[in-house]
């Protein structure tokens, strides 16, 4: 087994002279809606690793990833991540000696060329856990997530749309949703900066999380057989806000008018929290269309088959 535990060091990028830190050995970087926080909530359960209690630092892609979010998306994040390098050293600061540390930052993933080079200068070469799932899934989990307290009056046919941009267009300019289900390009690079480097699907994880779990084990480099062996489900899939277009215009009416009244009887802070409740009560949860997945597949099964070669194996269930 191996020793390597959260041991002190001192980073060449950390700006703090020679004061020894303790740092992660090990990332969890992705993809997004991939399983991520359910591996984070398992496996930190495990004695001999710790895990801080904030998932998704993205400390070794800020400011960047922050700037792609809405602002209220953006302002939330940093208040609660680290914006500094001391502050991202106190996340494992209540770790023991023979514990592995280790984060979970699906942005990681997403953006490689900004989170690669400062992850290696500052961590070296450590181990990183690669979470994949099913494109077509986690491109329509991903969707759902973002429109969630949003209304749409028909969610499936504003998806088949911007599937139909993406195959058409440059995969790059295309909604985050759809592109960050190309694999293969981020892999590759993760592969060919790290020696060690593990790959999660999330189709082996569900079918068989005893031994998926047990080798992910094995690969950070801790005893299996004190370990969760099952999963703790986490961020589970919800619904998008949905009504016909008639009522969707009757709202967007009185929307200005209730938000006023609301407002001055509840106070500027509490509309979100109320709007977030009727939007709440208006999920369902609609299948992706057919016409949206043919579309995708044009443009996901290319990365598919680049992706099978660079893992040597078989993903013709991802379709």
């Amino acid at each position: 087994m191996d020793s390597q535990r959260c041991t002190s060091r001192s980073s060449p990028t950390a700006g703090t002279g020679d004061r020894a830190t303790k740092l992660p050995q090990f990332l969890i970087v992705g993809a997004m809606k991939s399983a991520t926080t359910t591996l984070w909530e398992t496996i930190r359960q495990h004695p001999q690793i710790f895990m801080p209690t904030l998932k998704e630092p993205h400390f070794f892609v800020q400011p960047e990833y922050l700037d792609l979010l809405s602002k209220e998306s953006k302002e939330l994040l940093k208040k609660s991540t680290p914006a500094n390098f001391d502050e991202y050293v106190a996340l494992f600061a209540a770790s023991m000696a023979h514990q592995l540390c280790g984060e979970a930052s699906a942005s990681y993933f997403l953006l490689p060329e900004l989170s690669i080079p400062r992850i290696r200068a500052t961590l070296g070469d450590i181990r990183i856990v690669i979470s994949l799932r099913n494109p077509y899934e986690r491109a329509w989990s991903e969707f759902k997530m973002h429109h969630r307290d949003q209304l749409l009056p028909d969610p499936g046919a504003y998806f088949t749309r911007r599937a139909h941009e993406a195959l058409r267009g440059d995969s790059s300019t295309a909604a985050l949703y759809i592109s960050q289900s190309l694999y293969s390009a981020r892999v590759e690079a993760f592969l060919s900066s790290f020696s060690r480097v593990h790959i999660v699907v999330v189709d082996d994880l569900l079918k068989e999380p005893r031994a998926s779990l047990q080798s992910l084990y094995a690969f950070l480099g801790v005893d299996p057989a004190v370990g969760f062996d099952r999963l703790l489900y986490k961020n589970e899939s919800v619904g998008i806000p949905m009504v016909s277009s008639t009522v969707l215009c009757a709202l967007n009416v009185i929307k200005p008018l209730a938000r006023a009244l609301l407002t001055a009887s509840l106070g500027e802070q509490r509309w979100p929290i109320v709007r977030t409740k009727i939007y709440r009560q208006l999920r369902k949860k609609p299948r992706m269309p057919e016409s949206a997945r043919v579309a995708l597949r044009g443009l996901f099964q290319p990365d598919i088959a680049r992706l099978e070669s660079l893992l040597q194996r078989e993903l013709s269930s991802w379709s």
